[in-house]
């Protein structure tokens, strides 16, 4: 439906990622729920769907991998940045897509955790991931709509 790739993509490339500087990004759609709740299960897919197509189109590319990885969450996995690129990235792809969605019924915002470094193996690629989480789940307790997380020195 997105056109992403999926969860089986991403443990193929585990290894890609491996003795190497990433970022790695979760996002997840404010208030999905509301969408599928007040206007449907079909809108609430368009909504995913557009998310999907803009990171397709605009963000994507050799250096640049996302993954669905669960129900409204998208994954994004990036190596080959200078420091401080990929947050800057985050922040103007969150605002880039809150204006590219003035135009619904409800305005779509994300929330995003992120974290940077290097990653010597798989495991240590699976524990940024989470850190990522955890960062996502803070910035949706912090009021939502908004980048947090760390940058590896």
């Amino acid at each position: 439906m997105t056109g992403l790739y999926n969860r089986l993509a991403l443990r193929e490339d585990f290894p890609n990622y491996s003795k190497q500087e990433v970022g790695v990004a979760m996002i997840d759609l404010d208030d999905f729920k509301r969408f599928n709740d007040n206007y449907g299960h079909a809108y609430g897919d368009l909504v995913l769907t557009r998310l999907g197509r803009y990171l397709q189109k605009d963000w994507m590319n050799e250096h640049l991998r996302c993954y669905r990885y669960g129900g409204d969450e998208i994954l994004i996995i990036a190596y080959g940045l200078e420091d401080g690129d990929f947050v800057k990235k985050l922040q103007i792809f969150q605002a880039e897509y809150a204006k590219l969605n003035q135009q619904l019924k409800e305005p779509a915002t994300l929330s995003i955790g992120y974290a940077t470094g290097a990653v010597a193996d798989e495991e240590e690629l699976r524990k940024m991931i989470q850190l990522a989480d955890n960062y996502l789940y803070q910035a949706k307790r912090q009021g939502k709509n908004q980048v947090v997380g760390a940058e590896k020195k």
